[in-house]
């Protein structure tokens, strides 16, 4: 009966995962999003994120870690993950503040051992970018009051295939990826008459979409080793150095770029709802009324010449046995050899970096111990250089994590033959700040919330009978 359960528990949320599909996405809503191909998603899986992000040497065997794929060899159950977060606070200016939030789901993927300790595999999809802002400013032209409207949306998408293998102590690991999805940047402008839009004028409408279909590919590589210690040599502390990175590379020759200048009648600028996008409300008033637009300038189906920076990402990791684990990491990427879209005048994009570290703790692993020994208690902390300057301002990120996972009883040794808990649950809660009010610019301070849903069970095992 119990396997029943299971087994029926696995269906229910594999079914009610692919009904979210559709609205998968990273909860990154940000003015600083407006920039380049937008938020880029941190793909660290809840476990990894709790603890500062330390993605180069995290290794489970219970679970995926998407930023080395050279974990999977300690893949040991067949694993169905998915993560979803929510974010709440204040976004400032020295004007005065706004509250923020936003939610969505994180990542999906399924993992399973293909040879234990051997060969691990998995395929999921998650998030890659996410390009969601707005923002509005008055404007005064000849003693003509107006406004500028900029509105940019979309979300880039990565459908990936992973394997890992191990040799000893040494393991390796790709990410193939196929990425997917469009972005947009829309620019509206029109005169005001007594703070409504001017019925009798005319307004400006930019708008470019970019269509993105790529394949992108990233490596990974760890050293996994015990050291024994203490009387008899009963008491070991492993070891865990990992590297990631990729090389940079230009999007695929099916990437395209659609851009349009339009002129637009403002008296239909009144009727948009505040639900809708801009985007949306115009595209719909130019398929009902064409003859209201003048086109001043068109072009679709440009190819496209942009250049995504590689990057590298190293740490390690300590850990005794399966109580306690702390480590740190860092990445690094060349985003001044970024170019080919949402570049501003008043931006550099600059080469980033950012640092993590963290750790997690187990209070027991004996059989009778209360059920709060039994949890995973992380904390973590990372600070980032992101790769934005904005009017000689550097945009900076930092963020305290604190979590813990919840296991599930499943008697389960890692590749090391350490008696594990198996963690189906696992919650994590950031407190961070982004930007600064240094230069007129915005500073974010959020919250964030983050669960992931992680489903274990020994498939694919070939089994014996006596």
């Amino acid at each position: 009966m119990h396997n029943k359960k299971y087994h029926l528990l696995w269906c229910l949320s594999i079914v009610l995962s692919c009904l979210g599909l559709s609205t998968i996405h990273a909860d990154e809503s940000s003015p600083y999003a407006q920039y380049g191909i937008g938020t880029l998603n941190e793909n660290d899986y809840v476990p990894s994120s709790s603890i500062g992000g330390l993605g180069a040497s995290y290794r489970s065997p219970d679970g995926f870690n998407f930023n080395n794929p050279a974990s999977l060899s300690a893949v040991m159950l067949t694993s169905f993950e998915a993560g979803a977060s929510g974010k709440f606070g204040k976004r400032k200016t020295n004007e005065g503040s706004k509250s923020i939030g936003s939610a969505g789901l994180q990542y999906l993927s399924m993992s399973f051992p293909v040879i234990k300790n051997r060969w691990g595999m998995a395929a999921g999809l998650i998030p890659y970018s996410t390009k969601d802002s707005y923002s509005r400013d008055s404007i005064n032209i000849n003693d003509q009051k107006g406004v500028m409207q900029n509105e940019n949306n979309g979300h880039l998408y990565n459908f990936f295939w992973s394997n890992g293998v191990s040799y000893k102590e040494y393991s390796l690991g790709l990410n193939i990826g196929y990425l997917f999805g469009n972005l947009s940047n829309n620019n509206l402008a029109y005169a005001l008459y007594k703070d409504i839009p001017d019925a009798a004028g005319y307004g400006t409408w930019y708008n470019n979409t970019l269509l993105v279909k790529s394949f992108t590919f990233n490596l990974g590589a760890q050293y996994h080793k015990a050291f024994r210690y203490g009387e008899d040599n009963k008491k070991q502390i492993k070891l865990t150095v990992g590297v990631a990175g990729a090389p940079g590379y230009h999007l695929g020759k099916k990437s395209i770029l659609d851009e349009s200048v339009l002129a637009i009648d403002s008296k239909y600028l009144g009727i948009k709802s505040e639900a809708e996008s801009w985007k949306d409300f115009l595209g719909d008033i130019y398929t009902s009324y064409p003859e209201s637009f003048d086109t001043l300038n068109i072009s679709n189906n440009k190819s496209t010449n942009i250049q995504i920076p590689g990057y590298i990402q190293a740490g390690f990791s300590l850990a005794d046995s399966a109580q306690w684990l702390v480590g740190m990491d860092y990445r690094f990427q060349t985003w001044n050899k970024y170019s080919g879209y949402g570049n501003h005048g008043d931006i550099v994009f600059q080469n980033s970096w950012r640092i993590g570290l963290g750790g997690e703790f187990l209070p027991s692993l004996a059989p009778g111990s209360k059920f709060l020994s039994k949890l995973k208690y992380r904390a973590g902390f990372h600070y980032s250089h992101t790769n934005l300057q904005i009017a000689t301002q550097s945009i900076n990120e930092f963020g305290i994590n604190l979590g813990f996972g919840i296991p599930i009883v499943i008697k389960l040794y890692d590749e090391m033959n350490t008696k594990m808990y198996v963690y189906a649950f696992n919650l994590s809660f950031e407190a961070g700040s982004r930007g600064t009010l240094n230069g007129q610019l915005i500073r974010e301070n959020y919250g964030k919330i983050k669960l992931g849903i992680n489903l274990n069970n020994a498939w694919f095992q070939k089994r014996k009978y006596y």
